[in-house]
């Protein structure tokens, strides 16, 4: 009769009633068999609903529990196990703990997917807050090159081409090369403009007036530091 109220809980859970897990697990922890799986499903189900700092201390309980439960050291790559380990890796950056958060996001992008898409893009954000600049242009990389969720794609491709601009060496080719391809994919974004000062700066420092001169022109609004190149 104990592993009814568990059962019952698990199909509050599949059903999505994530409100009244989070009402009814808690309480059950403890002459619960299996708490590793109880934790998970509350730890979910406050993911769910955006609750991050309240998923994270079961999303540890879980971790512990299931560190304890199987000492391979084998990488699950089930989709459970991946669905699992994003909700795991995205609760630790909405923590701010972005350590963390690398280490199961590089868990789940094993297969060409949004969600895989989704993990490199929040893995550059990671590595961006880290200061870690070099595997934040790798991860932004890697996002823009999947085309599963357009938004991430963009995004991710101009976040790319900045850091290229930012970090990039004498002969900035690869800054050059990233802000160029921003500027082709999307001609109407509003950081195109942003993009095109970047590429004209580049090319006013390294003095290839004529195509700075050509990023210049192309601007519909032209800012006063621009302006000034010009």
């Amino acid at each position: 009769a104990s592993v009814v109220p568990f059962y019952i809980t698990q199909i509050y859970f599949i059903q999505k009633d994530y409100d009244t897990v989070i009402a009814l697990a808690p309480e059950l922890l403890e002459k619960s068999a299996d708490k590793a799986e109880l934790n998970r499903i509350i730890a979910l189900s406050y993911y769910n609903l955006d609750k991050y700092n309240q998923a994270l201390p079961y999303f540890n309980k879980y971790i512990e529990l299931n560190n304890t439960n199987h000492s391979s050291t084998t990488i699950d790559t089930t989709e459970a196990t991946r669905n699992n380990n994003y909700a795991i890796g995205y609760t630790f950056y909405k923590t701010q703990n972005y350590s963390n958060a690398v280490e199961y996001l590089t868990q789940t992008v094993g297969k060409e997917d949004a969600l895989s898409q989704n993990a490199y893009y929040v893995m550059g954000d990671c590595y961006l807050k880290l200061q870690k600049l070099s595997l934040a242009t790798q991860s932004f990389f890697e996002a823009s090159k999947k085309d599963y969720i357009p938004e991430i794609k963009e995004d991710a491709l101009y976040n790319y081409a900045k850091l290229q601009y930012e970090t990039a060496a004498v002969p900035f080719k690869s800054a050059i090369s990233a802000l160029e391809n921003y500027i082709q994919q999307y001609p109407h974004s509003t950081r195109s403009a942003e993009a095109t000062e970047y590429l004209a700066t580049i090319y006013a420092s390294t003095r290839n007036y004529e195509e700075a001169v050509k990023s210049i022109e192309r601007l519909d609004d032209k800012s006063p530091k621009i302006m000034r190149a010009y």
